[in-house]
């Protein structure tokens, strides 16, 4: 019994071993197919974008609900409906899939903003056009917030995600440390991390009102513990 007991947990190690590394290897080649595909990536942000409006729409048609408006007996698929259709040829036209993913910047969501705001306005137009059922104000000034926000929440995660797959894709990255935490040390940094060439450690200035603060979250420190750390 302790012979057949043994050899079904190497049996079981084994197999959850080899679900293991075929779970890392499939992992592995997705990230790598997202991080060299661009036309890949474009699809999975459209797609996400597309996903987003109908979430948000819902998820705005309930907040009404909270606020005991009827919807029961007024049809709004026409915004689905509506939003899916312009949306799609409104952000290609206007280029909002030709950015670098990794180099995402406040630039680009100020831009996101606008695109979703124009939408908003022409899915509101139309509806007001063809005598559509209509949610109050507060649906549509939801409706343009929170799809700027979380389309611009998908983008930050997908470059976060496309740093990290360079990071762990590289066999050997060291550790530095950057002496001096004003602009130039920032924008160090920042170069830094965008080419995922090194991992910055800590950063050093005289400054003694900088000491204990970070920059994104790498903390700052007297020179004086250079030896210590």
């Amino acid at each position: 019994c302790y012979f057949i007991h043994c050899k079904m947990t190497n049996k079981m190690l084994m197999l959850n071993f080899r679900m293991k590394a075929l779970i890392n290897s499939i992992s592995l080649r997705s990230s790598e197919l997202i991080s060299k595909s661009l036309i890949l990536r474009r699809l999975i942000i459209l797609g996400a974008d597309l996903i987003s409006i109908s979430l948000i729409i819902r998820f705005n048609l309930w907040i009404l609900q909270l606020d005991h408006f009827d919807i029961n007996n007024q049809d709004f698929t026409w915004i689905y409906v509506l939003s899916t259709l312009l949306s799609c040829p409104l952000y290609i036209l206007t280029g909002q899939y030709k950015s670098l993913t990794r180099f995402v910047s406040s630039d680009g969501i100020y831009k996101l903003f606008v695109r979703n705001f124009i939408l908003t306005i022409t899915v509101l137009t139309f509806g007001i056009g063809f005598k559509f059922d209509l949610p109050g104000l507060k649906f549509w000034l939801l409706f343009w917030i929170l799809i700027s926000s979380l389309c611009s929440l998908e983008r930050f995660v997908l470059r976060d995600y496309l740093f990290y797959i360079n990071l762990t894709s590289r066999k050997y990255i060291s550790s530095i440390a950057i002496y001096g935490a004003g602009t130039a040390g920032a924008q160090l940094a920042k170069s830094i991390n965008l080419s995922c060439s090194h991992i910055i450690h800590s950063f050093y200035d005289e400054d003694p009102l900088l000491w204990g603060r970070n920059i994104n979250g790498v903390e700052i420190f007297s020179p004086s513990e250079i030896i210590n750390n």
